[in-house]
């Protein structure tokens, strides 16, 4: 494939992407009404998925795609405020549907889907795949969990559609375990013996200011283990001894 090729099919397969997804609460949505000034063109998704647009009030958009959204709105529009009205809407802010990528990748962080995601082109945003030493792609999804071999992510494996909510967690397969959420320097922190939650916490450069301790959890394996990291830092509890291979997770405290 050509280089022009593969920047156009990259771009129809965004532009795809983007028409496909379905807005949610807490998105920002730009909304154009082509031949009249409405005074304002960002909405922000309420937590009951509507937008209150002038003149018409309250439009139900949650779970709609940017096509279904210009249709209910020239609809409002059309009984009795305007002729035949043309409208433009495009996603200004993806804040909905959110997953985070943890562990040897070249960007862990929390990153908002735009549309049907694939476990390798998720990784991809994350800055790729960064470990020499084996390890494993883990998926988590509340209660059950997907591994998968980094050979595989090229096969089929790698085009597991990955959903809101889920947590990727990358295996270097090495002595380290993993700090991520709402931390100052999310990755990779050394394994030493004896390390515990708050030291790793701490190596890590300690929570960010919309951390919340008390919301703490441990993944090892399959198992999620919760920890209120408040109370451990306040000596209330015994610290928690950590394994290689760990993943600590601090949640970001609800706005």
């Amino acid at each position: 494939m050509t280089t022009l090729a593969w920047l156009l099919w990259t771009c129809t397969a965004a532009f795809a992407q983007t028409q496909d997804y379905a807005v949610g609460a807490g998105d920002v949505i730009n909304v154009t009404v082509h031949g009249h000034d409405f005074g304002r063109k960002a909405f922000v998704v309420g937590a009951n998925g509507e937008i209150s647009f002038p003149y018409v009030g309250h439009i139900g958009v949650a779970e709609k795609t940017v096509f279904e959204i210009e249709q209910a709105i020239e609809t409002a529009l059309a009984d009795g405020y305007l002729v035949d009205p043309q409208i433009t809407v495009h996603v200004e802010d993806y804040r909905s549907k959110r997953v985070e990528v943890l562990g040897a990748v070249g960007k862990p962080g929390v990153y908002s889907l735009q549309g049907p995601t694939t476990v390798r082109a998720l990784l991809a945003q994350a800055g790729g795949f960064k470990t020499e030493n084996g390890g494993a792609v883990v998926l988590s999804r509340g209660e059950e969990t997907h591994r998968f071999g980094p050979t595989e992510l090229d096969g089929p494996e790698g085009s597991f559609q990955v959903l809101a909510g889920d947590v990727l967690n990358v295996d270097p397969g090495g002595s380290v375990v993993y700090v991520g959420g709402s931390i100052s320097k999310p990755g990779p922190v050394r394994y030493t013996d004896g390390l515990t939650l708050s030291q790793a916490v701490l190596r890590a450069g300690g929570n960010s200011n919309l951390g919340r301790l008390s919301g703490t959890y441990v993944l090892r394996g399959e198992d999620r283990i919760t920890i209120n990291l408040k109370r451990v830092m306040k000596g209330k509890d015994a610290d928690f001894l950590l394994l290689p291979g760990d993943k600590v997770i601090i949640p970001e405290s609800p706005i």
